[in-house]
């Protein structure tokens, strides 16, 4: 039986269902790297410039579609798991940041592939790809969106909106990540697009069988 303690406006689900999909589309779209120089990645992104933009782009808007979708489903959830729910949703707006960051480093990689002087953008592409800027995406993307997936996929079992069988979606994710296959990445995003899709499909559910809309308040609960 679901819970009526996370009633978030249509497009909070809607953002969170598509947000991933274009994740995993991004990820598809991408050529595999397996250049070991900088010199040589930025020959093979030249190579593959368009496919590379198409990849950014995508990523830019699924993430920022988390972003959107989160930052109006945590505070929905006003019942049970709602304090998991705004520990891990916090966690993973901060992170969805970083999935928003992250394209735009590869963006301004993509244009130094581009330009005509390559030795010269071979040091500039090491620096940016070891710089600061990159190493607090990764930090971020790892430690506040992979872990705050975990947290917030157990909130949102707690408070009905996710079924028993995808609490886990977060550990899944995080294991997914943290893997070392070069499609990491398309394995955490068609993990999330399981959990994010069967939300949004539960919550149109719950909405059509009790003739509510999915925007309506929610009465508060145990935690």
């Amino acid at each position: 039986m679901l819970h009526h303690t996370w009633r978030a406006p249509a497009l909070s689900f809607a953002a969170l269902a598509a947000a991933p999909v274009l994740g995993l589309v991004s990820e598809l779209v991408v050529p595999r790297d397996t250049t070991s120089t900088p010199a040589d990645e930025l020959r093979f992104v030249s190579a593959h410039a368009g496919a590379f933009l198409v990849a950014d782009l995508l990523a830019i808007v699924g993430a920022a579609l988390f972003v959107v979708g989160l930052v109006r489903l945590v505070p929905a959830v006003t019942g049970r798991g709602r304090v998991a729910v705004r520990i891990g949703g916090t966690m993973a707006i901060t992170g969805s940041l970083a999935l928003v960051a992250h394209p735009f480093l590869l963006l301004a990689i993509r244009d130094l592939a581009t330009a005509e002087n390559l030795t010269a953008m071979a040091s500039a592409n090491d620096t940016i790809s070891n710089g600061v800027a990159a190493m607090v995406v990764l930090v971020a993307r790892l430690f506040a969106f992979d872990l705050g997936l975990v947290v917030l996929t157990i909130g949102l079992w707690r408070a009905g909106a996710l079924p028993v069988w995808l609490a886990p979606a977060g550990f899944l994710a995080l294991f997914a990540d943290f893997s070392p296959s070069s499609y990491n990445a398309v394995l955490m995003y068609a993990v999330l697009t399981a959990a994010f899709v069967v939300m949004a499909l539960r919550a149109r559910r719950t909405a059509d069988a009790t003739g509510q809309p999915a925007a309506q308040p929610a009465t508060a609960g145990t935690v």
